[in-house]
């Protein structure tokens, strides 16, 4: 039996900034627009990786291996928006703050099986895989303006789940000078993707934003076999 392990940490912090301005030209005015924008990503992510070689027989092999990964982020951007009049005066301030955090876990469980025949590249192989993954990203949104008492707040939250199965068997055996090789492979796809944006009005009450909300589920099958023998004779090759 060979065991085998390792573990993994991971962390960056990605500050940045951008900008733009524009002028505008009509026939009675002409007014511009300026944004700046500041932002900071970081996230920390985690993972381990685990598992097994065991030789059961000189002929059969099983290896189970185990994966798990972990990874929270945080992203804040604070815009700033800036309107002037044909004179270039300042008219409108207004500020938007968004802060998104961001949490995943990863899974994956793997088995793999192979036999060999006494005959030379006579074997049996069979695997089996399950991976999830589920991310959720949850998000706060603040505006507000110089010309106005209002202060809009807002929220979006989108959660994704995902499953994935695949299962596969390879059988080969050399018959003279061919082979015959048969196999089956399924694939199995499950995903669950929830998304709304909500604003909270003057009673304290959080309303779905126009039509900015969303459900999906979505179902995949997929199964398959196959048979081929091949050979050759003096030059000529051929498989049905």
């Amino acid at each position: 039996i060979n065991l085998f392990a390792n573990l993994g940490l991971n962390y960056r912090a990605t500050p940045g900034m951008g900008g733009s301005f524009q002028e505008f030209f009509t026939d009675d005015t002409t007014f511009s627009f300026k944004q700046d924008r500041e932002h900071v990503r970081s996230r920390f992510a985690q993972n381990a990786n685990i598992g097994l070689d065991w030789n059961v027989t000189d002929a059969d092999q099983i290896t189970i291996s185990g994966l798990m990964r972990i990874s929270d982020g945080l992203n804040t951007t604070v815009n700033t928006y800036r309107d002037f009049n044909e004179n270039g005066e300042l008219v409108q301030l207004v500020t938007r703050d968004d802060e998104e955090e961001e949490a995943s876990l990863n899974t994956e469980i793997s088995l793999s099986y192979r036999h060999d025949f006494p005959k030379k590249d006579h074997k049996f192989t069979a695997d089996f895989k399950y991976i999830t993954d589920e991310d959720e990203e949850n998000s706060s949104l603040f505006e507000e303006s110089d010309i106005s008492s209002d202060i809009i707040e807002q929220r979006a939250g989108n959660i994704e789940r995902e499953n994935n199965i695949f299962i596969q068997a390879d059988y080969v055996l050399p018959i003279n000078n061919g082979q015959f090789e048969a196999g089956y492979r399924s694939t199995l796809r499950y995903i669950d993707n929830i998304f709304a944006v909500e604003q909270l009005d003057d009673e304290d009450v959080w309303n779905l934003v126009g039509d900015f909300d969303n459900e999906l589920r979505y179902e995949e099958f997929i199964h398959a076999a196959y048979a081929i023998y091949g050979n050759q004779v003096n030059a000529f090759s051929y498989q049905l």
